[in-house]
């Protein structure tokens, strides 16, 4: 393909090959919240602190700041990654597990393959004694467990991608995690969260290979070998499905579309700045109405510095402090304005990531390196709330290089725009005196 420029999510400016950029992840809010568009993280929400980085000129990355921050993304990602194996493309559709490093990371947002679960869906049962599914009363600890996929409580007779991919590598048989790699690629349906296995290699007799897993798999799985799905319906596959079960809630709360247990995969996506971009509007400032909330950069370094002692201490207090419950101290509601800003909403997002940043063995120079970024990221917020700005992911969308020329005019003509408007508000004002 070559080399293509990228999109500033903020600025719509182009980022070209060696751009300085502050690089971050954006989660897809569930649908429920997409109807209450009316601010910043309304449809989609801000994940991670961003880390300093160079645009690679093909979509993705370099020399990525390292360190804690790097960390905590992958850390974050253990909480609610969804694990799909690879795609139906085998060379482009990579396989998304927990333990990928960052580079697999990198590629697997390269490539828009990470998906994570909507946390509350289980979370909220944690308030409920019981739930009623399909005319079954599901206790709401197990039925927690199994939305979490949890392993240790999914009952033994569902299968996962883990589970069949272990099968088949205790056997002493290969597994492929595609790119014409020979093995066998094991993967999710979508649809229905059953398990997919394909044979990955040209011209062999796939249905006759995948017979050996389905020996493997008969008696504790329900499996039948078929056509193909996808890009590769010339080529066999085979399903794997529960048995019918005894626990007839486990079935049916895992694999149907209950209202009161409806969970969804929701997109992580990359986003990036131009740092040129990010320095301009931390130098920006606009005085609030609420006299609490920070007019500029600086004021909330000393409020978020205030923030981490007070959250710090509490963490030494008392162990049993949830992450990401970052308005919560001591039992009270925490209304500070940089506890409302990194509360978690529906996803893990900048709450948990500070949480996660509690745990670690800081230096003083990476503290406050962290927490110069966490000042930025809250100004920055408010400056694009009071733009009227939505967070949204970005890509390589236009022309293969930037227009500049263009962009010079079209920002040149809002500044035009705003200019008159401000005057005539100015004129208004003084004529009303």
């Amino acid at each position: 393909m070559g080399s293509f420029a990228f999109t500033c999510c903020i600025s719509g400016l182009p980022i070209e090959s060696g751009d300085p950029i502050r690089y971050l992840l954006l989660t897809k809010q569930v649908p429920s919240d997409e109807r209450r568009a009316r601010d910043l993280d309304s449809l989609w929400v801000q994940r991670t602190f961003p880390l300093r980085g160079f645009y690679n000129d093909y979509g993705s990355v370099d020399k990525l700041q390292e360190g804690p921050a790097q960390d905590i993304w992958v850390e974050g990602l253990q909480k609610d990654l969804v694990e799909t194996g690879p795609g139906d493309n085998t060379c482009h559709d990579v396989a998304v597990r927990k333990n990928m490093d960052f580079e697999q990371i990198l590629t697997a947002l390269w490539e828009e393959r990470v998906l994570v679960h909507d946390r509350m869906s289980a979370e909220m049962l944690k308030n409920l004694d019981f739930l009623r599914v399909s005319e079954v009363v599901v206790d709401r600890v197990a039925l927690a467990g199994l939305l979490a996929r949890s392993e240790e409580v999914l009952h033994p007779g569902i299968p996962t991608v883990n589970r069949v991919r272990k099968a088949i590598l205790d056997a002493g048989m290969p597994l492929s995690d595609g790119n014409h790699t020979p093995g066998y690629l094991v993967s999710l349906y979508e649809s229905n969260r059953f398990v997919r296995v394909r044979w990955c290699s040209y011209g062999e007799d796939h249905a006759e290979i995948l017979v050996k897993v389905q020996t493997l798999l008969s008696d504790r799985f329900a499996t039948m070998i078929t056509i193909g799905t996808g890009a590769y319906a010339g080529s066999a596959e085979m399903s794997v499905a529960p048995k019918p079960l005894n626990l007839k809630e486990a079935y049916s709360s895992y694999f149907r579309d209950q209202p009161e247990i409806k969970r969804e995969d929701l997109r992580v996506a990359q986003a990036m700045i131009r740092e040129d971009v990010w320095q301009a509007l931390c130098n920006l400032s606009h005085k609030s109405w609420n006299d609490k909330v920070p007019s500029d950069c600086d004021g909330f370094k000393s409020l978020v510095r205030e923030h981490w002692e007070k959250r710090l201490k509490a963490k030494q207090a008392s162990s049993t402090l949830p992450q990401g419950e970052l308005w919560v101290l001591k039992g009270e509601v925490d209304t500070s304005p940089v506890s409302l800003i990194l509360r978690d909403k529906l996803v893990y997002s900048l709450g948990t990531h500070f949480g996660l940043m509690l745990e670690k063995n800081l230096t003083e120079s990476e503290l406050t390196d962290f927490l110069d970024t966490v000042s930025e990221t809250l100004h920055v917020q408010r400056m694009l709330n009071l733009l009227r700005y939505q967070w949204h992911p970005a890509g390589p969308i236009g022309p293969q290089f930037g227009e500049w020329p263009l962009h010079r005019d079209f920002t040149r003509a809002l500044g035009v725009i705003a200019e008159s408007v401000v005057k005539h508000q100015e004129d208004e004002e003084y004529e009303s005196r």
